[in-house]
């Protein structure tokens, strides 16, 4: 079995089918995948925060294409570093809140940590029990095959499960009004709870990387996967407690 160091891991912020020798067929299911995995983290994102979907689905398809396609860009075309393309997904999402959703800064921020943040511990679970059956070495740590592309599916279906049941009963947090946002309301978005909530963010966008990045060279998943879930619900209690406080 090949081992977790082999050039031929191909894992980022979602395993990915990147096998340049299948010809068009993989580029394709490439495409589509990456575009539900960033549909995944939208889901994500929106329910968390009572965003709405619906009247925002144009600019949330051309995100999806464009997160797909650079995506491919990075991974296949360049074959740059799945901590690389992490990373500029992470702004491409930060980018399309601020310029075409009208999201203050902060909130984007917040609101793209938090989609990322629950994907990431969507998906090592999933990573985890694909390698009790081996799927790890001998199918995911390839660049392509069903296991890859299983992994990705169960990770989006999950998220839209967790999206459909916030939806449903109502759950996430309200502190960030529906876009666009007034520019010209100055907020205090360095003290109290927000300044926690940017170390918590900041934190946990740290994390996940360093999640990925163990996961490529040590394989060993599971272990960070704790400071992930201790990100999160720290987030989720400094998002509960602003919440309190703009009731008050």
């Amino acid at each position: 079995m090949s081992s977790c160091n082999d050039d031929n891991v191909k894992y980022s912020f979602v395993f990915k089918n990147t096998n340049k020798d299948g010809g068009d067929l993989d580029t394709i299911v490439f495409l589509l995948l990456s575009m539900f995995d960033a549909l995944a983290v939208v889901i994500l994102m929106f329910k968390i925060f009572r965003q709405s979907l619906r009247e925002h689905k144009y600019i949330i398809a051309l995100l999806c294409a464009f997160s797909s396609c650079s995506s491919y860009l990075f991974r296949v075309v360049l074959d740059l570093s799945p901590v690389l393309d992490m990373v500029a997904q992470i702004m491409i999402f930060l980018l399309f809140n601020r310029f075409l959703l009208k999201v203050k800064v902060f909130y984007s921020w917040v609101m793209v940590a938090a989609g990322f943040g629950v994907f990431v511990a969507l998906q090592m679970p999933v990573y985890y029990v694909a390698t009790l059956f081996g799927v790890s070495e001998s199918v995911a740590g390839s660049t392509g095959g069903a296991g890859v592309e299983t992994i990705q599916i169960l990770t989006d279906s999950a998220a839209l499960i967790i999206g459909v049941i916030f939806k449903l009963f109502n759950l996430g947090f309200a502190f960030i009004v529906i876009p666009p946002h007034d520019f010209d309301i100055r907020e205090k978005f360095f003290s109290g709870t927000n300044r926690l909530i940017i170390v918590s963010t900041f934190s946990l966008a740290v994390i996940i990387t360093a999640a990925l990045y163990i996961t490529i060279h040590f394989n060993v998943v599971m272990f960070i996967y704790p400071l992930v879930l201790l990100a999160l619900i720290i987030l989720y209690y400094l998002s509960s407690r602003r919440d309190r406080e703009d009731d008050d």
